[in-house]
């Protein structure tokens, strides 16, 4: 099969990316049985399209172990101008990464400052996940494979969500024991 076959078949497999999808390089590891296949795109390809090209490979090179990435490098400064608008492709790749980011990612906050990337975590046990995981390096690698472009990502924390969940418990009701509060000690100067 060659290279133009190929993208036939991958274009078939997704329809609306006739055209658009573009082969970089396509690299055989012989020691590994792998092959790493890299495309270049003109729009971005979300999860559901990303996993049926992988899938489609995957049964045309059954022999293999295929990798595939696919960037779209033409977006990349169109995401730094609105990160918000590119974010699902991100908030995906943090799931596939770790299916326990689900609790947080999507309460999880992104803005563009000062040259990098800032994620503000709805909470601490969020902030905590993210840095033990490292994910904010993970993260700044996927935004280069994507868009080619080398951003620093920071992580703060936001807090609203512990205060959130700290009034959802007393309107239903849960109380947390707290330290007990000693009776008002009698004053001396007043008659009993």
């Amino acid at each position: 099969m060659n290279k133009t076959e190929l993208l036939r078949i991958l274009e078939q497999t997704v329809p609306p990316l006739q055209g658009k999808l573009h082969i970089e390089r396509v690299l055989y590891k012989k020691e590994l049985n792998k092959a790493y296949m890299s495309f270049l795109c003109d729009e971005l390809v979300g999860e559901k399209d990303y996993l049926l090209l992988e899938n489609k490979l995957r049964q045309l090179f059954p022999q293999l172990t295929v990798a595939m990435r696919i960037a779209s490098p033409g977006l990349g400064e169109s995401f730094l101008g609105d990160v918000n608008a590119y974010k699902s492709v991100l908030t995906d790749f943090l799931r596939r990464l770790s299916p326990a980011m689900a609790a947080w990612v999507d309460d999880t906050g992104w803005s563009y400052e000062d040259g990098g990337i800032l994620l503000t975590c709805p909470d601490k046990i969020a902030l905590q996940f993210f840095k033990t995981h490292k994910l904010d390096e993970k993260l700044s690698q996927a935004v280069y494979d994507i868009f080619r472009v080398r951003v620093p990502i920071s992580i703060d924390i936001c807090g609203e969500r512990e205060a959130w969940v700290q009034k959802m418990r007393e309107e239903r009701g849960f109380s947390f024991p707290t330290k007990p509060v000693p009776p008002p000690m009698p004053c001396v100067r007043c008659p009993p």
